[in-house]
Order: C-alpha cells, then sequence, then structure tokens
C-alpha cells in the first residue's frame, strides 16, 4: 500500500495547471458559500449542510472540495455545527457580500440538478429585459459550459 508519506519519487509541482486551477479554487470556495448562505436564508432553523449534501451540489473532485472546505474553515467563514454539517459565518455572509461573485462563475460550479426551479414571478429587471428568471439562469448555465 502506498500513501502520501510512502511516495517512491521526489513530490513534483504541477507547473501551470496549478495556475489555472488557482482562480479556480477562489470560485469554488465562493460557489460553497454561496450554497451556505442560500441555505441559511431558506432555511433559518436548519442552516447546515453536510459535506455529502454541498459534494452532491458542486462539480469538484473530493480532493478540491476538502482543500475549499478547509480553507474556508480556516478563514472563519464556514464552521462544522455539532452534528458536522458546513454552516455559514457573519462573516462568511459579509465576504460574500463584500467580494460579489459572478453568478455565470458560481453556476458553473453549480450541478444543474442541484438548482431549484422558482415558481415565482420574474423579477422587476427581468420583466423589463422579457426574460424569465428561468430565461436567466439557463443563459447564465449555458455561458458556463462554453
Amino acid at each position: 500500500m502506498q500513501g502520501i508519506s510512502q511516495e517512491r519519487a521526489s513530490p513534483k509541482f504541477s507547473g501551470l495547471a496549478f495556475f489555472d486551477a488557482l482562480g479556480l479554487d477562489a470560485v469554488l470556495r465562493a460557489a460553497i458559500l454561496c450554497l451556505l448562505y442560500d441555505r441559511r436564508r431558506a432555511r433559518p432553523s436548519a442552516p447546515g449542510l453536510s459535506i455529502r449534501q454541498i459534494e452532491a451540489m458542486v462539480e469538484a473532485t473530493a480532493v478540491e472540495l476538502s482543500a475549499a472546505v478547509w480553507y474556508l474553515k480556516q478563514r472563519g467563514l464556514i464552521l462544522s455545527d455539532d452534528k458536522s454539517s458546513l454552516q455559514i459565518t457573519v462573516d462568511g455572509m459579509d465576504f460574500l457580500v463584500s467580494n460579489w461573485p459572478l453568478p455565470e462563475d458560481v453556476m458553473g460550479f453549480i450541478k444543474r440538478e442541484a438548482i431549484a426551479v422558482s415558481q415565482a414571478l420574474p423579477t422587476p429587471a427581468a420583466k423589463l429585459d422579457g426574460e424569465s428568471e428561468l430565461g436567466t439562469l439557463n443563459r447564465a448555465l449555458a455561458r458556463s459550459s462554453v
């Protein structure tokens, strides 16, 4: 059995792939914060999501997700409750509002089946444009998958 501590060769730097991943890591963290913020707003009496629930909602490997959660916990932007569910903190909410992520970036990490289809009326801005809320969402999803 070979583990990280038993690597046969010297560790290697991932090279240019590291720099490509750097920006995506920040967007993944924003996506996780968005999920937890949305959960806090929608279910204030049960504001947490388990790591499995988040894993089922985002397009990320277990390693990417683990690194993102570690970072967010270290920064105090999320925390684990007594049942190991993750919750956004006030600092996490403030961070998200201060560093407003682009919807098309975040939606690129959210699995289609994890998106709720709203039955609400379109927003006033969407009514003016003649575009429904679902149309706006589909447009953002289409751009993120290109």
